[in-house]
């Protein structure tokens, strides 16, 4: 066969004449239009070959060690990348691509291509037809293109693009495979054995269309697009994100999460199965009480999320209702609740029964005192985080008797006093020092006249 032979240096190299060609050493520029079987080997550098224009049958392509650049031609070629990050396009023909060893990006374009990743973060895209990509180890991006494609990840922390009703998915169940997610434009289910094989933990669903998305036996994250979705985990413990649009998500059983942003979105715990201890996550105004039109089912926690000042109500089991960093309003309804307004300056209603009020946050008299609406001295409870008021003391549990002053002044009046209730006010202070040097702190304001004691608050 008529063979081209490099020199050591960078050589430019245009031959439509031999089968075989090695570039050798130096940053080579090689451009083949020869016919027949041809073979180029780029090399030790950092090479380019072309072969677009090749005048007619297949070839053999070596890149070599370096970061090379490799385009294909209208037939069926056989392209190895070899060290270093590469670039590799198939055009047109049923090419088979190895990326080898390397961050590389590899195209198939046109044709039913094979394409291996190898070592490395690689970006595998097949284009038309149907395609069969293997990310090999590391963390990469399969995208089939269209067609029904077959893309399976490997190890490592995977990506696959999904856009056909006949793309299947593969990834690994052994230790190293990774959290892996799919992106879809089509509704998907993670559960499907006829498009899944392995451990796939998140679903993400891409474009506006109104499609539907469904975990597995995993815990599952799943994110919602921008048209009306609906979401369901099923097993584990799964977080549910609808995004933009009036979406529909049913956590299934475990401990799920709900991500609302929307008047209309619904979260849904009443399928048979359902269970766990749930949480919604709200930037707009939420009550766990609205059945029906919002609320289906037994749901436990809400926490208001963003920088709004909305407002989060519970139902009649014990609930977990946290605020944001705005001035929110919160009220537990029935049940033994427990409310943390967070920052902002927030209205707190534990309503009826045993409820707690957190105070765990940064204090500041100006931007976050609250307000607890209907305090119990006989039932309820003031929880005080000694991160917050280092000044109580490493001691966890009941406040002690002696660091609690009830006064008409607002003022402590011994070492001990931390905290301290102004009687006609209701004003509750943080004395840092007891002696006033330093100060007293507002952070929060209960009724009048309470006959409150020690008993009534707990040091966490």
């Amino acid at each position: 066969m008529p063979t081209n032979v490099g020199t050591l240096n960078d050589d430019n190299i245009n031959d439509a004449v031999s089968n075989i060609i090695y570039g050798l050493d130096g940053n080579d520029t090689i451009f083949s239009s020869s016919s027949g079987l041809v073979y180029i080997y780029g090399g030790q550098g950092i090479d380019t070959i072309d072969y677009s224009d090749l005048a007619g049958g297949n070839a053999e392509i070596y890149g070599g060690a370096g970061a090379d650049t490799i385009d294909g031609g209208s037939n069926a070629e056989a392209i190895y990348g070899g060290d270093d990050q590469d670039v590799i396009t198939g055009w047109h023909g049923n090419d088979y691509i190895e990326g080898g060893r390397g961050n590389d990006q590899l195209y198939g374009d046109a044709g039913s291509d094979t394409i291996y990743g190898g070592d490395g973060a690689d970006l595998l895209f097949g284009g038309e037809g149907a395609d069969k990509l293997d990310g090999g180890s590391w963390d990469d991006v399969l995208d089939g293109g269209t067609g029904a494609d077959t893309m399976i990840g490997g190890l490592g922390n995977d990506i696959f693009e999904v856009d056909d009703v006949g793309d299947f998915v593969e990834d690994s169940n052994m230790p190293g495979g990774g959290i892996d997610t799919v992106r879809s434009t089509i509704s998907f289910s993670l559960a499907n054995l006829a498009h899944v094989s392995g451990a796939i933990e998140r679903l993400v669903l891409k474009g506006d269309g109104n499609i539907a998305g469904t975990g597995n036996a995993l815990d599952n994250i799943i994110d919602g697009n921008s048209g009306n979705n609906v979401l369901s985990g099923l097993g584990g413990n799964d977080t549910l994100n609808g995004g933009d649009g009036a979406d529909t998500m049913y956590g299934g059983a475990n401990n799920d999460t709900y991500e609302v942003d929307n008047v209309g979105d619904k979260v849904d715990e009443s399928i048979a199965g359902s269970g766990g201890i749930d949480t919604v996550l709200s930037k707009i105004g939420f009550s766990l009480a609205n059945t029906g039109a919002r609320v289906s089912g037994a749901f436990e926690n809400l926490t208001l999320i963003g920088g709004s000042a909305v407002n989060g109500v519970g139902n009649s089991l014990d609930n977990i209702i946290t605020g944001n960093s705005a001035s929110n309003s919160l009220n537990g309804s029935t049940g033994h609740d427990t409310l943390n307004g967070k920052l902002g300056n927030d209205t707190l209603n534990g309503s009826a029964g045993l409820d707690i009020f957190v105070f765990d946050t940064t204090l500041n008299a100006a931007t976050n005192v609250d307000t607890i609406v209907g305090y119990f001295v006989d039932s309820d409870t003031i929880q005080l985080d000694n991160d917050v008021m280092a000044g109580l003391g490493a001691t966890l549990g009941t406040l002690g008797a002696e660091k609690l002053w009830r006064t008409y002044t607002g003022v402590a009046h011994d070492a001990d006093d931390r905290i301290i209730y102004q009687i006609h006010t209701g004003k509750l202070f943080y004395d840092a020092d007891g002696n006033g040097a330093g100060g007293s702190i507002h952070f929060a304001t209960l009724d009048a006249d309470l006959a409150l004691t020690n008993a009534d608050f707990v040091v966490i």
